[in-house]
């Protein structure tokens, strides 16, 4: 059964404030307050903000472009306009000087704005966080299903930009972090290199289907190596699994919070975590461990080789690292990167599925491997993208992928095979053996002659900033004589010679330096490269760009220097924690600055025999601060479960499940359906969103009286334009007349792009009074709607109300002389009146 849309005439009528606009788009919103008074409302002042990028989903008929440029452009702001291309000539009819505008405020299609942005520069603005997608009040409440389309494709394409943008910002946060773990980056990973050819191993990752692969995975261990996401200790702890190593990558508390119970593995697990991962988690962390990535965040001698990670995820991360030590086969179990036909994210025990469904993501639809649809979002979207090309990698380096569930998504050079499919060869060395002939243990000589040789590294790179910074002081100073002329009317040549020799310095003796301080102190650079309203740069302007620059340097290396002096510091912690004889004084207090308590037990342990000796008040602080330890490990994260609780909520699922109708999404509509089931929280919501997927997924299936059972058993508030339209359908196929006028009248009280519809339908069932009132009504805010007034004056004449006929046809040719259908009634009634 199809489901007719009412065609959508690109008619431009005119308010009574003069505005042109286009009522087939923007419905009713400007008829009686005009546009002004619409965009105040709708936008309040988030138009106005400086230093910001909007992408804007529609212009509402061009009035919106010419609310912000009548308003003004903000400082340094940018506009993007997308429209669809069936718009756009009418568009740019209606605003017909956009061209003048054309650094700051851009008009295109869906197929030129991602082209756009790159022209407009907004990588700047991503990672300023200044980018702003924003719907046009007809994009809102979309009538025309190409509004509908772009939101969601835009938003989706954006969302994977953004993601990859600042996921490879190496700036202040990850360099923070990363100084922040510097004394914990003692074995490089690089050290398992080789290590492990032609073994197989698993990586379990902390997706839904985790669950079913637990027992399989327990009566196998004596055959995989078993890797973890640090995330899932909790799981594969109550499930009797010990892993020979667990992954970390994020930098994030969360990461912690979500990951204590790794904290009573034994000490022989491998940690193995990327260098900028969070310093509480691998600080306080008591066995064996290992970093991916540079130890230093620039260039040093005393750099050891090692394996970089791979993300955006821990697992793209572990998997990159199995394969470049050699693993012959690596299987995947929970690496589902979607959400399970319920909607959950994650295995069952985590914070994520206790919370239930995530039901409002935005998102988009995949394969898996069992050939079904499943919901999936941006983060996921973007690591399966990578994920792909990681493959092919594994491939090219002949390791076998396989993920053993079939929920998962569906990825090229990923085999799927059942877990009871899959054989082994016999393992001749221990996977502990390995793993401790390999990667050191903790000892506090070799710990302590390492500290020292970063403190080397740490005071050897403050002087370096040091003799950085005076030359782009020297800089400045010479860059305000530079546009002084002599006498004669000429630039100060000597000025220009001394600062080329300083940029010549820079970028020739201190490349990689420079290179840092611009990531680590980007938000202090992004002045400087943000683009130029004008292309045309006078002496002015290119003094403050040099102005700009060298302040930025400056600025990034006095938050750098207050960095590496923190650095430099908690290092000197590190040496004093192996000083003989013991004063913990020190140590102490870089704990408590850090929020980990855990190094007291770690000292403690280490340390027995000299914690002996301790006297009773230093023993007092280390057993407050293994209590303290203590109690961090067992209380709940709150925060973090209210978090996903929010994304539970139902706002936004009914324009989820409206966009699957549109789409014909049958299979979304179940699985939301499934979801909406498994609510804790029943409530009349609830039902009513699952009476409106019951009634979609009726009507694809064609079953037209059981799907308008069940839409009219949904909720007045949840029963929107999308759901009357089809209600609509329904009860016309099925002959219901009376319910077909109930949702025309529903519809038109919605959107007046639908009352010419109602008042013909009312005509049709002979009630000429109401059609002809609902006529009248519509015209007195669309005047200039000739082919309404055609309707009208064509049901006069049939009802031979012709004085009235004739005076609505009069009015039509009046307006549009060239009008031969009215000239044709004209001529009738004359005709009729003769004889």
């Amino acid at each position: 059964m199809s489901h007719q849309e009412p065609s959508l005439p690109l008619a431009i009528t005119t308010n009574q404030f003069g505005e042109q606009y286009l009522p087939s788009i923007n419905k009713n919103v400007f008829t009686s307050h005009g546009s002004k008074h619409a965009f105040q409302k709708q936008f309040k002042n988030e138009l106005w903000e400086t230093g910001t990028f909007h992408i804007i989903v529609g212009t509402d008929s061009g009035l919106l472009i010419k609310y912000i440029i009548e308003h003004g452009i903000p400082e340094d702001s940018r506009f993007l306009f997308i429209e669809p291309n069936s718009l756009i000539d009418t568009i740019k009819t209606l605003v017909p000087d956009l061209e003048q505008y054309s650094n700051q405020l851009i008009l295109c299609t869906p197929d030129e704005w991602e082209e756009k942005t790159v022209d407009l520069d907004i990588d700047p603005y991503i990672l300023d966080n200044t980018l702003r997608l924003t719907k046009s009040i007809a994009a809102f409440d979309p009538t025309l299903e190409e509004y509908e389309r772009l939101n969601i494709e835009i938003n989706n394409k954006l969302e994977s930009t953004v993601y990859a943008i600042k996921i490879t910002d190496t700036s202040a946060r990850f360099i923070s972090h990363q100084l922040k773990l510097i004394s914990e980056n003692y074995n490089p990973f690089y050290l398992l290199n080789g290590k492990f050819k032609n073994k197989t191993c698993i990586i379990l990752g902390g997706g839904p289907s985790l669950d079913n692969h637990l027992p399989w995975i327990r009566d196998n261990k004596e055959n995989l190596v078993i890797i973890a996401v640090s995330r899932i200790a909790k799981e594969i702890l109550n499930a009797g699994i010990i892993p020979h190593m667990v992954f970390s990558v994020d930098p994030d508390i969360v990461s912690f919070d979500l990951a204590k119970k790794l904290f009573t593995l034994p000490e022989k697990v491998l940690f193995v975590y990327s260098n900028h991962a969070n310093a509480e988690l691998i600080s306080q962390w008591h066995g064996k461990c290992a970093y991916l990535g540079p130890r230093y965040p620039w260039e040093s001698k005393n750099e050891k080789e090692n394996i970089m990670p791979h993300g955006p995820t821990v697992t793209n991360t572990a998997l990159m690292a199995a394969v470049n030590i050699g693993f012959k086969r690596v299987l995947l179990a929970g690496v589902d990167l979607c959400y399970s036909k319920n909607g959950v994210t994650h295995t069952k025990g985590s914070e994520e599925a206790d919370a239930g469904p995530f039901l409002s993501n935005e998102g988009q639809w995949v394969e898996t491997y069992e050939g079904e649809k499943a919901f999936t979002d941006m983060q996921f979207v973007y690591a399966t993208k990578l994920l792909k090309g990681q493959a092919e990698y594994a491939k090219e380096n002949g390791t076998e992928l396989i993920n053993l569930s079939e929920t998962a998504v569906k990825i090229k050079n990923i085999a799927h095979i059942k877990p009871e499919n899959i054989e082994f060869e016999a393992v001749e060395d221990s996977i502990w053996d390995i793993i401790d002939k390999h990667i050191p243990s903790y000892c506090p000589t070799t710990n302590k002659s390492d500290n020292l040789t970063v403190i080397r590294e740490i005071e050897k790179h403050i002087n370096i900033i040091g003799e950085i910074e005076s030359l782009a002081k020297d800089a400045l100073k010479e860059n305000q004589q530079l546009f002084k002329k002599n006498k004669d009317n000429e630039f100060n040549k000597k000025t220009n010679i001394k600062l080329a020799k300083i940029h010549k310095k820079l970028s020739e003796k201190y490349p990689s330096e420079t290179a840092l301080l611009q990531s680590y102190g980007s938000i202090f650079f992004r002045e400087f490269i943000k683009p130029a309203v004008t292309e045309d740069w006078k002496e002015k302007e290119l003094e403050l760009s040099r102005n700009l620059y060298y302040n930025a340097i400056i600025e990034s290396i006095t938050e750098f220097r207050k960095l590496l002096k923190k650095t430099l510091k908690r290092t000197q912690s590190r040496v004093a924690e192996e000083k003989s004889p013991v004063d913990l004084s020190h140590s102490i207090k870089q704990w408590q600055e850090d929020g980990q308590p855990g190094r007291s037990k770690l000292w403690i342990t280490r340390h027995q025999e000299e914690y002996k000796n301790l006297d009773e008040d230093t023993k007092k602080q280390l057993q407050d601060m293994v209590e303290d330890f203590e109690k961090i490990l067992v209380t709940e994260n709150m925060e973090w479960r209210n978090e996903c609780k929010k994304s539970t909520s139902l706002d936004g699922v009914r324009a989820k499940l409206d966009k699957m109708m549109l789409q014909k999404n049958k299979e979304g509509l179940i699985n939301m359906r499934e979801a909406l089931s498994q609510l804790k929280n029943q409530n009349e919501q609830a039902v009513s969103l699952q009476h409106l997927c019951s009634g979609y997924i009726l009507a694809i299936e064609g079953k037209s009286q059981a799907s308008l059972d069940e839409l009219e058993k949904v909720l007045e508030e949840e029963t929107q334009e999308q759901a009357l339209k089809v209600m609509l359908t329904l009860s016309i196929d099925l002959l219901e007349k009376d319910k077909a006028e109930t949702a025309l009248e529903r519809l038109s009280e919605k959107s007046q792009m639908f009352t010419p519809h109602y008042a013909e339908f009312l005509k049709l069932q002979n009630k000429y009074e109401k059609s002809i009132f609902t006529y009248t009504e519509y015209l007195k805010d669309y005047p200039d709607d000739i082919p309404v007034w055609f309707s009208l004056g064509k049901l006069y004449h049939e009802i031979n109300e012709i004085e009235l006929a004739s005076m609505v046809f009069d009015h039509i040719i009046e307006h549009d002389p060239s009008n031969e259908a009215a000239q044709s009634y004209v001529e009738k009634i004359r005709q009729s009146t003769i004889s």
